[in-house]
């Protein structure tokens, strides 16, 4: 199926001593983990990951995308991560501020598998690799999930509203998508 998934970020780098999950969407595996990471365990700076796993085992994942120095310490950005399964190859594309980043840097794992889990899914939002050892470290907002994938005008559109007062459930401009938002968490505006 294709999706789409966006959130405003303030990453505070400089804190973090690990992985650091953005966005988790569960149901019994076939989860799909956003993950911004540190310059720890000579992994690049400013890295933002997204992978897809599998029912089983864990330790298999289907995709495995990691793009480099992106998310800036410190910083409000905008991530949008798109997906459309009917497309060729079926690309995983990242917007940072509402420009393509084009292709991963590092394509861990490409693996072909079925994505058809139907059990109930779990939203879990900033959490520290491994679970329970804290917060993730950073502020964000304006959380939000589609069942499509955005355009790249629509992206643009989102990004060019700015990271308060766009109304994601109307149509706006170039953006026609609100009948697919699927969750819109706002986690409020002031911060």
């Amino acid at each position: 199926d294709a999706w789409s998934i966006m959130g405003w970020l303030k990453n505070d780098l400089a804190a973090a001593t690990t992985s650091d999950w953005v966005f988790r969407a569960q149901g019994s595996w076939n989860v799909i983990l956003i993950s911004t990471k540190t310059a720890v365990m000579a992994q690049p700076a400013g890295r933002i990951q997204i992978e897809v796993l599998p029912v089983s085992p864990v330790s298999v994942s289907y995709k495995d995308l990691e793009w480099n120095n992106v998310i800036p310490d410190d910083t409000w950005v905008q991530f949008m991560f798109t997906y459309d399964g009917a497309v060729v190859g079926d690309p995983v594309k990242l917007y940072i501020d509402g420009v393509d980043q084009g292709v991963a840097d590092t394509l861990t794992k490409d693996n072909a598998g079925s994505q058809d889990n139907t059990d109930l899914r779990q939203i879990q939002v900033g959490a520290v690799v491994p679970f329970g050892m804290g917060w993730w470290p950073g502020l964000m907002h304006q959380l939000s999930m589609w069942g499509n994938a955005l355009t790249a005008a629509e992206v643009l559109e989102v990004y060019n509203s700015g990271a308060t007062g766009f109304n994601l459930l109307a149509n706006s401009g170039n953006y026609v998508s609100s009948a697919t938002l699927l969750h819109w968490w706002q986690l409020g505006q002031n911060v």
